[in-house]
């Protein structure tokens, strides 16, 4: 069966979909490995610079409704967030708790989904809301009891955070 050129300029977006799910999910393994060869800083510049620059080439910036100052304040945001990304990796305790701190990042979704369904007021079906916080936050759980070892009990993920705090309050 030949695929036509249709078909796969339509299934470009999946493919694209998928390759960025990979990359992100690498993310924290490969920013702790340089994190711990280059310093926090030195290796949160060289990942977010190169990574700019590819995107620059890619995506060249246009003329678009946006204002300047949007750009910046978004741009700045952007920074800050990165930093304390870096920052938060580079200060685990070890590649456990790297590990754990990029499962917290994954839970950014959730807490904007949460916090732009209580701002804007939204309508919502508070039984499904529920079920998907539970379920997201069950699964950071299991994850890191999985990764570490130890049974899922909430005495050791207190036990956790409570042995090396700073990095989980800078990446939540």
């Amino acid at each position: 069966m030949m695929l036509s050129k249709e078909y796969i300029r339509n299934q470009r977006g999946l493919f694209y979909g998928i390759l960025a799910v990979l990359l992100w999910s690498l993310l924290a393994a490969f920013s702790r490995s340089l994190l711990e060869k280059l310093g926090i800083f030195t290796a949160g510049g060289c990942i977010y610079i190169l990574g700019g620059v590819v995107c620059l080439f890619l995506y060249p910036p246009k003329r678009g409704p946006f204002s300047v100052k949007y750009h910046i304040g978004c741009g700045l945001c952007v920074v800050a967030y990165f930093c304390l990304y870096s920052i938060g990796l580079g200060l685990a305790a070890n590649r456990v708790q790297a590990v754990e701190m990029g499962l917290i990042n994954y839970l950014w979704p959730l807490l904007t989904l949460i916090f732009s369904v209580i701002l804007f007021r939204k309508k919502i079906i508070l039984p499904i809301m529920i079920v998907g916080i539970f379920l997201a936050f069950s699964g950071f759980a299991i994850s890191s009891s999985a990764l570490s070892g130890v049974p899922l009990t909430t005495s050791a993920l207190r036990h956790n955070f409570l042995n090396n705090p700073l990095p989980y309050l800078i990446m939540t």
